[in-house]
This record gives C-alpha cells, sequence and structure tokens, in this order.
C-alpha cells in the first residue's frame, strides 16, 4: 500500500481528500476542514488506488509548517497516519528538520490522543472566520453607518483600484487603503482560491487608530469583493486578540471553527 508524496494534487486526488476530510467531519463532528492549497501533501492508498489517510502541510515561514491530518473514520489507531508521519520526517522528508503546527478542533478524541502520544504540546488557539455572501446577503446597515470619517481607495500593489484589478487565481496579493488625501491608512494580504478569498496580515497604522479606519477597510472590501462574485472571504484570528475579534464580528463575520494549534 503506497504512500503517494506530491506538491501538486490531481483532480482525482483532490476529490479524494476532500470526500475523506468530509467522511471524517460527518463521522466525528468536526468542524476542521483542510484548506485546498498545500505546499506538500502525502497519501496513503489502498491497492484498490482508495485514499485511506493522508497529512498535508502549509509553509508559513522557512522551516515552520501546518498541518492537517485525516484518516478514514474506521481505520484509527492502525498506524495509517504514523506511516504517513513517518515518511514526512524521515530522512529526506519534507518537514524532517521544521517545527509542526498540528491543527485540530478538539472534537475527535483519537486524534487528540494521537498528539499526546507523538508529544505535542498545546501552543496556541485561533478562531476561523468568515463572512459568506450567500448566508448573509448584505453589511449590517449600523455598521455602514459607522464606517468611518472619510472613504477609502484600495490599491493593488501596482498602483490599479482592487475594484478594477483582477487579481489571479491563486495568487496573494497586498492591499492597501489610502485617505483622500493621500495618506497610507491600513493594508492586508488577500489569497484568492476559487470563490473564496483569504485575508491575513491586517494592520491599521498607528495614527489611523481608533477613528473607524478599520471597519471602513472592511466594509469596502467586502463591498468589492461581493461586486465582483466572490463567494466567502475568510480570515483566522487569535482567541486572546480582542480587539481584532470586536472589529471582525462587529462587521459581520461568524465564527466557523475553533483551531488548536499543536507544536511538535
Amino acid at each position: 500500500m503506497p504512500i503517494i508524496t506530491t506538491s501538486q494534487l490531481s483532480r482525482e486526488q483532490q476529490d479524494a481528500v476532500l470526500h475523506l476530510t468530509e467522511l471524517c467531519r460527518q463521522a466525528d463532528g468536526l468542524t476542521l476542514s483542510c484548506p485546498e492549497d498545500g505546499d506538500s501533501y502525502w497519501l496513503f492508498m489502498d491497492k484498490d488506488g482508495e485514499l485511506l489517510s493522508f497529512l498535508a502541510a502549509y509553509e508559513i515561514t522557512q522551516d515552520v509548517w501546518e498541518c492537517y491530518g485525516f484518516t478514514r473514520p474506521d481505520l484509527h489507531g492502525q498506524g495509517y497516519f504514523s506511516a504517513l508521519l513517518s515518511e514526512a520526517c524521515g530522512d529526506g522528508g519534507a518537514l524532517a528538520d521544521g517545527d509542526l503546527y498540528f491543527v485540530c478542533d478538539g472534537a475527535c478524541k483519537e486524534a487528540l490522543k494521537v498528539l499526546e502520544h507523538m508529544g505535542a504540546e498545546l501552543s496556541s488557539e485561533e478562531y476561523m472566520m468568515e463572512w459568506d455572501w450567500e448566508k448573509e446577503k448584505e453589511l449590517p446597515q449600523e455598521v455602514l453607518k459607522q464606517a468611518g470619517p472619510c472613504p477609502l481607495s484600495l490599491l493593488l500593489p501596482d498602483g490599479s483600484l482592487l475594484s478594477e484589478g483582477e487579481p489571479d487565481a491563486g495568487s496573494a496579493v497586498m492591499v492597501r487603503a489610502f485617505t483622500p488625501d493621500s495618506r497610507l491608512a491600513a493594508f492586508c494580504h488577500l489569497s484568492f482560491q476559487g470563490d473564496d478569498v483569504y485575508l491575513y496580515g491586517l494592520e491599521v497604522l498607528p495614527d489611523m487608530r481608533r477613528k473607524g479606519v478599520g471597519t471602513a477597510f472592511l466594509c469596502t472590501l467586502l463591498c468589492i469583493l461581493r461586486d465582483r462574485g466572490y463567494g466567502r472571504l475568510r480570515l483566522q484570528v487569535s482567541r486572546g486578540n480582542e480587539g481584532a475579534m470586536a472589529l471582525y464580528q462587529k462587521t459581520g463575520f461568524r465564527i466557523t471553527e475553533t483551531l488548536s494549534y499543536y507544536l511538535y
């Protein structure tokens, strides 16, 4: 039963990964999903080509990886994930010299047992939050009224307006927000994956804080992405970051997953 290592999933492999993830979500009551833009994958297949277990890794910084692992629910405790981990972390493996952060939501007791057996320690907890245009339809009117003291222009790196530019699918871009007098007010990064957009690295400049700029930035961003036909805007925020949590909840983001990161 071979282990396949790849940095690029085929369409059939993508479908198998999504199917196995959904099986685990239903069987174990997970909210945890697996992002589809991993840097490396290890797939444990049976002789008929069925996916039994997989490990997905995303390089956050050099030698620091965010990892997701799923095993078919009826095969827990039979060593499939351990075999994948040995392959990934063994001599010559992509994860051999890295710090690994394994993500779980606490719903699967078997996963917690595996992490404990590995000696992984709880490092941090985060929330996955999202704005889904199909569910929400429109921004809260009260938020739109309080969106800030001035409109903002959102520019892509080439100087074009986000509302006019067309980021490449699968690309990551910085978006900068400027006041009418051309002062930089805030910036963030967006990663475009199909109909979904991931936001990270949101920063409001110190002299622009507590002036409604963060709310104005998010409201403008949401309106532009909605008009461009995107389905969801997703982000992660630390559980202890009360200021950011308040901003995101104020603008209508909802918590969809609680993520625990275990360092291995």
